[in-house]
């Protein structure tokens, strides 16, 4: 089951109108986006576990699950707008017990209440404008891998945020003995005002300075490690094509209305 939606299509005869013929059969599905599998992977991988929550049918749920790679008992389908809410309830309160939140992914007005209900709420830039106003953080680019990146950070500032504070509390705590004069009695040694002021500046300068190593932040590993895979499997492919006279396929790389046919 690929979770499509089939339309019949079919003609009416010309003797009799109460009788159809079918000429046809689609299939509709939904395109999945590239990025997608690679997010769910790159999340799994930072330790967070994944749930799919949609209003679609099992059918259609559980072949974008298995698609993406998320398990079938972390998918919810046929869920209204308030039911979407109660899952993240019933999250929250199982996540108390491993100090654990929830954050949830949408774009619609349907993922509004549980955008404003969980812990974190990350819109997708291209969502509903209510959507982008219940949720917490908004993707700009409105892509998945964005997902990845905004925890993945979120975890760098605040260990930086950690390793500031405890800088700044140790080098006062060094430092201030020293400018009351604590060394005094054993070397008759004062601090001059104008080098206490300098190390009072030299704390503000250096927690500062720590904080803007935060402009040199890469991306995780784990979307590296994506694309280095894509970037060897797209190397092997031309080479493949390259050794057999062909043309390495660039279709896929363009876009569908710069493509044409000759």
């Amino acid at each position: 089951m690929t979770g499509q939606i089939v339309v019949y299509v079919s003609i009416a005869c010309v003797e009799t109108s109460h009788q159809r013929q079918i000429v046809g059969v689609l299939g509709v599905v939904d395109p999945i986006k590239d990025e997608a599998k690679q997010a769910v992977n790159a999340l799994k991988e930072m330790g967070l576990e994944v749930w799919m929550c949609t209003g679609d049918h099992d059918i259609t749920a559980n072949a974008v699950a298995r698609q993406v790679g998320i398990e079938s008992d972390n998918i919810c389908a046929n869920v209204k707008p308030s039911g979407k809410a109660d899952l993240v309830t019933r999250l929250q309160k199982r996540k108390e017990s491993c100090c654990g939140g929830v954050a949830v992914v949408g774009d619609g007005i349907n993922d509004a209440i549980a955008l404003a209900r969980a812990d974190v709420g990350l819109a997708i830039g291209a969502g509903t404008e209510v959507a982008v106003e219940a949720a917490d953080i908004v993707l700009v680019r409105s892509s998945l891998k964005d997902v990845v990146i905004a925890f993945d950070l979120a975890k760098v500032v605040f260990r930086r945020i950690q390793w500031n504070f405890v800088w700044a509390l140790a080098y006062n705590l060094c430092a201030l003995p020293v400018a009351m004069g604590i060394l005094y009695p054993f070397t008759s040694w004062k601090l001059p005002p104008a080098f206490a002021g300098l190390m009072m500046a030299f704390s503000s300068v250096s927690v500062v300075g720590s904080s803007l190593l935060l402009n040199f932040y890469d991306k995780p590993k784990a979307l590296k490690r994506e694309k280095e895979q894509i970037s060897l499997f797209t190397d092997i492919q031309s080479t493949v094509y390259s050794f057999w006279n062909y043309e390495p396929v660039k279709q896929i790389l363009v876009p569908y209305d710069e493509v044409s046919i000759v």
